[in-house]
């Protein structure tokens, strides 16, 4: 009987095999690292209106309850420089407010951070210059900033969502209460003022003041920042990446630069980086519109 010899080498993979195998395995990856991106990407962002929904209700309550203005504000958090927002709440007028309202902290919550690897903007009430396609003069999303570049031990803050004491959304005028007057003559800090200005030792500060204004400052000029009815969100990473900051040039609301400036003018920025800046958001960012009657967070496209 014959018996076949069978080559013991003839069962193993050759290398121009190895290399083909590794090669598609190679290929898998590449073309499945993007859609794993963009699952993780909308898992974030759906968590992320989810957590802001939450805030948003929880706010609304607020307004209800004690039958004031209420909302939500956003800041930078000063080591981590990850979003953080907290609940609102209007405070009693006092002599020389120019805004329709002034916001204090809610007492007893705390600051809640964004979903992490996310950032937000709110959405600003922008000059539209006609033309084909129609496009900004001045902001539409409103970053971060602080009342005072040359101090940076004072917050950076963004943009405020408020509700009125029947639980609509509202566009409001606001500034930020940074101390309450006592008998003695010496202020007391508020919770927003302890926030804003990261102190709370000290004299309290003089004044109160409207974002893109002096603290303190006697006569602001309008117009001054108003409440937002929508915010984006995005990919913080992404963002940095395009070398794009969070602080903005425009702070004091449509068509208005840091407190000087005229309706309709163009502002720095436009055209320039602001604007490419914006352009990006336009393009990358998920919208998250307010239902003026409930509260609700409505996803745009």
């Amino acid at each position: 009987m014959l018996h076949t010899c069978r080559n013991p080498s003839s069962s193993a993979f050759t290398l121009i095999e190895l290399l083909v195998v590794i090669g598609i395995i190679v290929l898998v990856v590449m073309l499945a690292i993007p859609v794993l991106n963009v699952l993780q990407g909308n898992r974030s962002s759906d968590a992320a209106q989810n957590q802001l929904q939450a805030l948003l209700n929880e706010a609304r309550m607020n307004a209800i309850g004690l039958q004031r203005d209420g909302g939500v504000m956003f800041y930078l958090d000063p080591s981590t420089k990850r979003v953080h927002t907290v609940l609102v709440q209007g405070t009693d007028s006092q002599p020389g407010d120019l805004a329709d309202v002034y916001l204090d902290l809610v007492r007893d919550h705390e600051s809640v951070p964004l979903t992490i690897g996310l950032s937000l903007q709110t959405i600003d009430n922008a000059t539209v210059v006609a033309g084909t396609p129609p496009t900004r003069s001045d902001d539409g999303y409103i970053g971060f900033n602080n009342n005072d570049p040359s101090n940076p031990l004072t917050i950076q803050y963004g943009g405020v969502i408020l509700f009125d004491s029947h639980g609509q959304l509202v566009s409001r005028t606001y500034g930020f209460r940074l101390a309450y007057p006592s008998p003695s003559g010496a202020g007391t800090w508020s919770e927003m003022g302890k926030l804003i200005m990261l102190s709370s030792s000290g004299p309290a500060p003089s004044g109160d003041f409207v974002p893109g204004q002096p603290i303190g400052g006697s006569s602001p000029t309008p117009p001054y920042p108003q409440s937002a009815f929508g915010l984006v969100v995005f990919n913080a990473e992404a963002f940095k990446a395009k070398d794009f900051t969070d602080s903005d040039a425009q702070v004091a609301g449509s068509g208005f630069a840091n407190g000087a400036g005229a309706i309709g003018s163009s502002l720095p920025g436009y055209p320039g980086p602001e604007l490419d800046e914006e352009t990006w958001l336009d393009q990358n960012s998920v919208p998250l519109i307010i239902n003026r009657y409930n509260g609700t967070l409505i996803r745009g496209e």
